[in-house]
């Protein structure tokens, strides 16, 4: 049974993903005070706005289809989305860098945008991480959640998973700084994520008394915990966990971000949930589009109002676009025709 508040989970996160790469835009305009308050908040959702995606690919994982055909299914959820829009993104790099910024980019040349979508982690100049800066875990995820079905071959119970959290982490140390093919590099940090997730979340939603109203202020009260550092790394310390901050920041931002989408009955995060990777693939069009036509003559006076805005139309149009896509190409959505006819 389809579980909704997952799919408010997934929507609450994805509109925190767009809040953040619009704050990206908005704040060089901001004034100075503005602008550090912006800073700050983009600071705070980088600590776990990507490592919810994989805490949430932990507690729904379903792995027990046959390798192959497993790999199938990630690899259309997961990679033909990538490669599709990844691809697009490059032409459009491509065009944008020759005849929109003046040619400041013309040495790039034409192959290298188009190389970097293939390898993920971009060409040795950068290029790469401007062409799929939205796209990049998508692939990530896919090896990351390929192995984690290794793992529930091997250690089946979720528990005795903990135990691998370790050897994750000396991966993650000794890996940090390695540039891998389609971000390699991270994925030992990712499954630890998804075997947090499997073990410490349940997919049934918790219960309490007053149940709504008491899940919202657990799940702001645990996001305040993440957004006050000093506390945080005293309770890391005083447990004699203080080399695992970005392990215990990850997790408890996106256990903040389910108790409040378990608590939030509100149905169009459910809605934005449901077309979460769509969202992430197309929105940040939408951005790109507001920079070209001066966003920043009006973010410079009202930059709040602007982050606010602009984030939600681009879910807006996002999710309009979506629609359009999935009648003509589903498959580049990692969907067939008739997952869109049966919806």
């Amino acid at each position: 049974m389809r579980e909704d508040w997952i799919d408010r989970w997934r929507g609450l996160m994805i509109c925190v993903i767009v809040l953040f790469h619009v704050i990206g835009v908005v704040a060089p305009f901001a004034d100075e005070a503005e602008a550090m308050i912006l800073r700050h908040a983009s600071a705070f959702i980088e600590r776990f706005h990507v490592v919810s995606f994989f805490v949430l690919a932990g507690v729904i994982f379903g792995g027990g289809k046959p390798l192959m055909s497993f790999l199938f299914g990630k690899a259309k959820r997961l990679l033909i989305p990538y490669f599709s829009f990844g691809m697009m993104w490059a032409l459009l790099y491509v065009l944008l860098s020759r005849f929109v910024s003046g040619g400041q980019d013309h040495q790039i040349g034409f192959v290298k945008p188009f190389v970097s979508v293939v390898l993920c982690n971009g060409w040795p100049d950068g290029v790469g991480r401007r062409v799929v800066s939205v796209l990049w875990f998508l692939p990530c995820m896919f090896i990351a959640e390929a192995l984690y079905w290794l793992v529930l071959r091997l250690v089946s119970n979720a528990t005795q998973q903990l135990l691998l959290l370790p050897f994750c982490y000396a991966a993650t140390i000794c890996l940090h700084g390695v540039n891998c093919f389609w971000e390699a590099q991270l994925v030992p940090k990712f499954v630890a994520f998804m075997i947090l997730g499997r073990c410490l979340i349940s997919i049934r939603e918790i219960h309490f008394k007053h149940d709504r109203v008491t899940k919202i202020v657990c799940g702001v009260l645990v996001l305040a915990f993440v957004w006050e550092q000093n506390l945080l790394r005293l309770s890391c310390t005083i447990l004699g966990l203080l080399d695992w901050i970005g392990f215990v920041n990850g997790f408890f931002g996106a256990f903040g971000c389910a108790l409040i989408a378990q608590g939030a009955n509100v149905a169009v995060l459910g809605t934005v949930g449901r077309c979460s990777l769509g969202i992430l693939v197309i929105h940040k069009l939408w951005i790109l589009a507001a920079q070209v036509l001066g966003v920043e003559t009006v973010a410079k006076d009202h930059p709040f109002t602007i982050c606010i805005g602009l984030a939600c139309l681009a879910c807006l149009a996002s999710m309009a676009a979506i629609s359009g896509i999935r009648r003509i190409a589903p498959w580049s959505l990692g969907e067939r025709l008739g997952d869109v006819r049966n919806r």
